[in-house]
């Protein structure tokens, strides 16, 4: 097995042990509101940041073209 695999597998060891790791810590305990309100908020702020990132974005350089157009019309 080659080492670029060895550090594909490793990474996806680590992932799902990231990803258990908020289940085990919480068990069956309550989060707290303002956390729980602010969990909710998190996917549309990311997915605009996206969608901003994407249309506004080529490279490092801010680009105004005509994605800005269909993103609009989609709004």
């Amino acid at each position: 097995m080659s080492r670029v695999w060895i550090v594909v597998l490793l990474a996806g060891a680590g992932t799902m042990a990231l990803k258990a790791v908020g289940p085990v810590l919480l068990g069956g305990r309550q989060m707290p509101p303002r956390i729980a309100r602010m969990l909710g908020l998190l996917a549309p702020a990311v997915l605009s940041a996206l969608v901003v990132t994407e249309t506004f974005g080529a490279g490092r350089q801010l680009v105004v073209d005509e994605r800005l157009i269909g993103v609009a019309a989609g709004a």
